[in-house]
């Protein structure tokens, strides 16, 4: 999943620029036709247009930096780096160029790169809040989210008015389990932009936040604005489940998988609801499809593994147990149900390995087990 689809970043388009020929003033106006069709999602359009300008005036920087945000949004960022790299080589001063290279990098998974980028941005503008939004995403995705979270205010402190940096700064401070600062931005969000994705957002943060009615309002209200969102479905699926509510899970899970037969979180979800109700086999058929979708999830994994232990499969339920561990190696909750399997395969002493470290990784649940089979009386 690329780092668009997640969360939102943000470029600008860039028009001023001095004529000195007609030939510069017919690149003018190919570039703002391509800026308008750009802004209003015809990037196909929008990249002739930019062609056009650039083929007219082949110095013109603001062309370049436009047209790489056509390629951007068409999904060609080796295309967007070749055009920001060639702004950046004909004018070094422009903030912006840089701002926008950061975007390429970000969805291309370069994030220390894309920091880089913006930092450089904010030497020449120290106030540019667009960078300060996209050097939090990068430091989101590595895991960093105080370091997200102070870039994401200092955004704020220089524009108050943009949406993507709430939900950023929410996704972030959800991470921290900080819901009530997470809710708070996400409705400071939806007060400048009442989106299906942010009442998404906000209902899964009061979902971790245990309030079931605040969530479910709102995952209704994301599927009102946009009954297409998986995502809010899988999400309702998700809180259906945990009110025992399996009918309406599957009903949502089954939509879901009818919209996008290829989203893993549906069958993932389903999986679970199969489980819940006792349905061993199709609960693994579930997981497994969800597998072959996402082969990085450790959910999948670790899920298809219980309903494995539970049909009595242990080695089946092991191996999956071994490889979740890979993906997420601090799991207290793999660690406990491995436990499990090694005691039930008369493994002992490495049932109580596990059981240590799920307790060394904040299990809360592991402790009674651990001291009844491992520690001496």
């Amino acid at each position: 999943m690329t780092a668009r689809r997640i969360l939102t970043s943000l470029a600008f388009t860039l028009t001023l620029t001095l004529i000195t020929s007609c030939g510069q003033f017919q690149s003018v106006g190919y570039n703002n036709s391509g800026m308008a069709l750009l802004n209003k999602g015809e990037y196909e359009l929008a990249l002739k247009e930019f062609n056009k300008a650039i083929e007219l005036d082949p110095g013109y920087v603001i062309a370049y930096n436009n047209r790489g945000l056509a390629k951007y949004y068409l999904d060609d960022n080796a295309g967007a780096m070749e055009d920001f790299n060639k702004a950046i080589s004909l004018n070094a001063s422009i903030a912006q160029s840089y701002n926008n290279r950061a975007l390429a990098r970000i969805d291309m998974g370069e994030y220390k790169e894309a920091i880089a980028d913006c930092d450089h941005c904010l030497t020449i503008d120290p106030r540019h809040a667009h960078a300060y939004c996209n050097r939090g995403l990068a430091n989101y995705y590595l895991e960093d989210y105080k370091k997200s979270i102070s870039d994401l205010t200092e955004a704020v402190r220089c524009d108050d008015q943009i949406y993507e940096v709430y939900v950023n700064r929410g996704l972030a401070w959800n991470e921290l389990e900080q819901y009530p600062n997470a809710i708070s931005d996400f409705s400071r969000a939806l007060q400048l932009n009442r989106t299906s994705s942010a009442y998404n957002k906000r209902g899964l943060a009061y979902y971790n936040s245990q309030d079931t009615t605040r969530a479910m309002e709102d995952y209704n209200m994301a599927l009102e604005i946009d009954s297409n969102n998986v995502n809010a479905l899988c999400n309702r699926g998700l809180l259906h489940n945990a009110l025992q509510e399996y009918d309406l899970a599957f009903e949502d899970y089954n939509t879901a998988i009818s919209i996008n037969e290829e989203y893993a979180e549906a069958f993932s979800g389903r999986g679970k609801s199969y489980y819940n109700l006792g349905n061993l086999e199709a609960s693994v058929s579930d997981y497994s499809q969800a597998i072959k979708l996402d082969p990085n999830s450790s959910v999948a994994l670790s899920n298809r593994g219980l309903a494995f232990d539970d049909l009595d499969q242990n080695d089946l339920a092991m191996r999956d147990y071994k490889e979740a561990l890979k993906l997420a190696p601090k799991d207290p909750i793999i660690w406990h149900n491995l436990g499990y399997v090694e005691l039930e395969m008369k493994n002992k002493e490495k049932a109580c390995e596990c059981w240590k470290t799920a307790i060394e990784n904040g299990s809360t649940i592991t402790d009674e087990i651990y001291t009844k089979n491992c520690k001496k009386n």
